[in-house]
């Protein structure tokens, strides 16, 4: 009855298309499936619509996400100061994952200790430096 499966059918032109045929009353008439056109049609609709819906939203977190990491970014290229750019980084790194702590530290390339490290999201946010 549809003229496309619903692998496709997730394509913002099909979902216009859909509505501007229904809108219209053009689209099945004589459908012999047993199921009316209008129901048919209606049902259809309602899961582009619900597919739709749930790409928009995955857009809309993906795009959240991806504007933290411009901003974390940003905040990397612009601080001078490694402590406060570590306590930036990890605020960020907190809201970015939805996580309610974070802690990140910087290592020394050539003995591998701990250098500094910024926690936050907990009660102390103490920051220890060598």
């Amino acid at each position: 009855m549809f003229p496309r499966d619903a692998t496709t059918a997730g394509q913002p032109e099909e979902v216009l298309d859909i509505v501007s045929r229904v809108l219209a009353g053009a689209w099945g008439a004589g459908a012999g499936d047993g199921e009316s056109a209008p129901d048919a049609n209606r049902d259809h609709l309602r899961l582009l619509t619900d597919q739709l819906s749930e790409t928009a939203e995955d857009l809309k977190d993906a795009n959240a996400r991806l504007r933290a990491l411009v901003n974390i970014g940003l905040d990397l290229a612009s601080s001078h100061g490694s402590a406060r750019l570590l306590e930036n980084v990890c605020e960020a790194a907190c809201d970015l994952f939805g996580a309610g702590y974070v802690t990140l530290g910087i290592l020394d390339r050539d003995d591998r200790t701990l250098r500094r490290f910024a926690t936050c999201g907990t009660k102390t946010s103490d920051h220890a430096g060598v």
